[in-house]
């Protein structure tokens, strides 16, 4: 079929492409062209899926702050991702959702080069959301020590944190048995 370049499928297949390439060393700059072909299309077009857009958004902003230069970028489009998350799925929580609040929190974190209030507010509502609706998943692992391990920067030894990372070792060990 002929693809006009509006199509969702085509945003659709460009976001999944970058997110693949993501994970390839050598791939990442070909990924980075995808997702921001991708968003071009997005923002031409204002009829577009919206989670669809919150995705390509997620997934270009988790793909920048692996690069030094690209942390304000990343910044920028987590957040903008997680609005359009906000607004349109309250009741269906996707786990690309924790995964934005996830790594909005860590580029926070790296930014201030330690503790940050608002990386540690993002985490917790990361984690609220794991517990809700993604119990003993390794996405809820991943929130627990995510948290676990700015609650140590925040304070040095914290029973919180302890607390945390150990109903992460819990959870692993369940799924390991």
């Amino acid at each position: 079929p002929q693809y006009l370049d509006s199509d969702p499928h085509l945003v659709a297949a460009l976001n999944i492409l970058g997110k693949i390439l993501t994970f390839k060393d050598e791939g990442r700059s070909e990924a980075e062209s995808h997702l921001r072909q991708a968003l071009k299309i997005s923002k031409q077009n204002p009829n577009l899926d919206q989670p669809l857009v919150a995705g390509t958004l997620h997934n270009l902003g988790s793909l920048l702050m692996l690069e030094d230069g690209g942390r304000t970028e990343a910044e920028f489009h987590l957040r903008h991702a997680f609005r359009i998350w906000e607004q349109y799925l309250d009741s269906e929580v996707h786990p690309d959702v924790v995964a934005t609040l996830s790594n909005l929190g860590l580029l926070l974190k790296d930014k201030e080069q330690g503790y940050s209030v608002e990386a540690e507010s993002l985490l917790r509502r990361a984690l609220e959301i794991s517990e809700q609706k993604f119990d003993s998943t390794p996405i809820m692992v991943n929130s627990l020590n995510q948290l676990g391990s700015i609650l140590m920067d925040k304070n040095g030894y914290s029973p919180e944190a302890e607390l945390h990372i150990r109903r992460a070792l819990e959870i692993c060990k369940h799924h390991l048995d």
